[in-house]
């Protein structure tokens, strides 16, 4: 089992804070009179690290989810583009950087192109041990 941090009482896309393992210690980071904290399937943790689908809270208590279908590249260079652009500082994540640049020495030359992978996706086959920026680590 894993967690996702939703911001309480707003139920629309983008009120997602993060996810994390359920061994993770979150209740000091998120206290609970601001955020809802749910449980979510390890399965469901792998879609949204590898942005495959996006999700948000409904007022019911439940989550609704949506796959990522534009989330693809058409060539190498669309790829690559993403992929050497600076990663964002996350102070909830001290392994995201890390990863990325480990990501970024890679070489992409058996990957296929179109491919309607993310980039995450995409890096998590190269990198075994890739963190996304939204985990909570």
């Amino acid at each position: 089992m894993a967690k996702i941090i939703f911001t309480k009482n707003l139920y629309e896309p983008g009120s997602t804070h993060g996810i994390a393992k359920d061994n993770v210690d979150i209740s000091s980071k998120f206290p609970s009179h601001v955020y809802n904290i749910m449980d979510i399937t390890d399965e469901q943790y792998d879609d949204l690290r590898k942005y495959k689908k996006s999700c948000y809270p409904q007022e019911d208590g439940s989550i609704s989810w949506e796959d990522l279908v534009d989330r693809g590249y058409q060539t190498k260079e669309e790829f690559l583009a993403s992929l050497n652009r600076d990663a964002a500082p996350n102070p909830l994540n001290n392994q995201y950087k890390s990863t990325w640049a480990e990501a970024q020495v890679k070489t992409y030359d058996d990957v296929t192109f179109p491919t309607d992978k993310s980039l995450e996706e995409i890096i998590s086959e190269k990198v075994p041990n890739f963190v996304s920026e939204i985990e909570i680590l």
